[in-house]
């Protein structure tokens, strides 16, 4: 997914929020780390509660997904069952970990 692309993801994500998503896509690839009161944290669980893992395999870049499924961003989920379901997801890949080179 293109910068562009991924920009106007985060802008769909955060609807509810006058933020610019250049802002938050360097929030998103670490070269900033927090952006008026959003800190990367938010950014990933707002990700995590408003995308499939599938189109978070798409915006997040591969070298930030090991922050994605930490377990102090996970236990702020807003449900239970996100809360479980990226938690049985953050034990797979911890067993079998995956490339994130492409």
């Amino acid at each position: 997914m293109s910068p562009t692309q991924i920009k106007k993801q985060l802008a769909k994500a955060f609807w509810d929020v006058n933020v610019d998503p250049d802002e938050l896509f360097l929030l998103l690839t670490g070269e900033k780390n927090q952006s008026g009161h959003i800190t990367k944290e938010r950014l990933l669980r707002r990700l995590m509660e408003t995308y499939s893992w599938y189109q978070i395999l798409e915006i997040v870049p591969g070298h930030q997904l090991h922050s994605l499924l930490d377990e102090q961003v996970i236990s702020k989920l807003r449900t239970k069952t996100l809360q479980k379901r990226y938690a049985a997801l953050a034990e797979i890949l911890r067993r079998n970990p995956v490339s994130t080179s492409g």
